[in-house]
């Protein structure tokens, strides 16, 4: 599992809190997504707040390699905005998503 919060060393803690199993639930739906020419691999989330104090998930997305040099607009746009329905219907806060393409050096956090 690696949806997490306040990530320990190796990067998972067990859920204590309703809201730590919302967050299992929403890596488990990302992982489950996918369209034509995109589809997410792995994924990775954990609970934090913002400079100002506020709540946001940090989403990290393995997705399959693009086509060309990047993927296109309006699917990426799509999976930010299903995954965005997905954690507002599961009661979490501001998601921040970063995309990385398999063939990335820094895909291999999800190694």
């Amino acid at each position: 599992m690696t949806a997490t919060k306040n990530p320990t060393a190796n990067g998972f803690q067990p859920w204590d809190t309703p809201e730590d199993a919302a967050v299992a639930e929403f890596v488990e739906f990302a992982k489950g997504w996918s369209t034509t020419g995109l589809s997410v691999r792995q994924a990775k989330a954990r609970l934090d707040e913002n400079r100002d104090g506020e709540p946001v998930m940090l989403v990290q997305l393995l997705l399959s390699d693009p086509d060309g040099s990047t993927w296109d607009s309006d699917r990426a746009d799509e999976l930010e905005e299903a995954l965005d329905r997905k954690a507002t219907e599961l009661g979490l806060p501001f998601v921040s998503f970063e995309l990385i393409a398999e063939r990335e050096p820094s895909a291999k956090i999800f190694a």
